[in-house]
């Protein structure tokens, strides 16, 4: 087997992995940050395509013309918002009354956010280990269930605006300051009505490096950066934002053409209870959408 080796080796050390990357003081001053995200559980002995998204934009951004969300924004508040009221359709004809629904579902929002960058932690273009930190909110049966999208969408951008470097890093050390890592718990429900949302799309492919050929020696780049589907994804209310191979197309092309400023088109895996789908196949708005 031929063997390569990468121009560019990935960046392997962990963000604060070392055991003696927080001095006493700095851990001190960790495990004191107030932290809404994660708790400490006592130890017990014992695809949208490129229309869409830019059609889906507008509809997202406030009319406010200094006002402005981003496409995974736009299409989280509309996953978001959407999911939640296909549950209600489904329970209503069940004899539930449309308000009482309110008190049977969550209405959280969970989303990792990719951390790697100079407004954030300013890690290496290369760094290869985990580098997420996830921020979620709650937000009124009202708004999710009769709520303008403009509105989800802003509640969306507003708790990812309020993630900056300082609270990333509070968090951080307060993960790595603890003793027993082991007993970290998150502080959010999965399922229930909660909606999770996990962008993969914004990570970029290794352009220019193949791992295998075709029949014709021509190389087989890669075409999908995303975690692997196992059983846990199985959550009812979890989008995978992933990129289409139309990113590759447009990173491998060296010529200019006409629609090289449009955002590429993108896959959503979307993991649902089976009998949402039912109610989802017969939404015309959301049906056009996938393939």
């Amino acid at each position: 087997m031929k063997s390569s080796v990468l121009s560019r080796p990935p960046d392997i050390h962990a963000y604060l992995s070392d055991s003696h990357a927080l001095s006493s003081d700095e851990r001190e001053a960790a495990l004191k940050y107030p932290q809404p995200l994660f708790y400490i559980e006592e130890a017990s002995h014992g695809p949208r395509n490129s229309d869409d998204l830019l059609a889906l934009k507008p509809r997202a951004t406030d009319r406010n013309p200094e006002s402005w969300v981003s496409t995974f924004e736009a299409l989280t508040a509309y996953l978001w918002q959407k999911v939640y009221q296909m549950r209600i359709l489904y329970l209503v004809p069940r004899g539930d009354f449309i308000e009482s629904t309110a008190s049977k579902f969550s209405t959280g929002l969970w989303a990792p956010l990719n951390v790697r960058g100079k407004e954030r932690l300013d890690l290496s273009p290369r760094y290869f280990p985990n580098a997420v930190h996830a921020t979620c909110m709650k937000r009124s049966h009202e708004m999710l269930a009769y709520g303008d999208l403009r509105d989800v969408a802003a509640a969306v951008h507003k708790m990812i605006l309020s993630e900056d470097k300082e609270r990333i890093l509070q968090t951080t050390r307060w993960i790595a300051a603890q003793p027993d890592k082991s007993l970290i718990r998150v502080n959010f429900t999965f399922g229930n009505g909660n909606f999770t949302v996990s962008q993969w799309s914004g990570f970029d492919m290794y352009n220019g490096i193949y791992f295998d050929v075709d029949g014709s020696g021509k190389p087989v780049h890669p075409s999908l950066v995303a975690p692997p589907f196992t059983e846990i994804s199985r959550v009812d209310g979890l989008a995978m934002i992933l990129s289409s191979e139309e990113t590759v197309e447009v990173a491998a092309s060296t010529k200019a053409c006409s629609s090289c400023d449009l955002p590429c088109a993108i896959d959503v895996n979307l993991t649902l209870s089976e009998p949402l789908w039912q109610i989802l196949d017969t939404s015309s708005g959301f049906r056009s959408c996938y393939r």
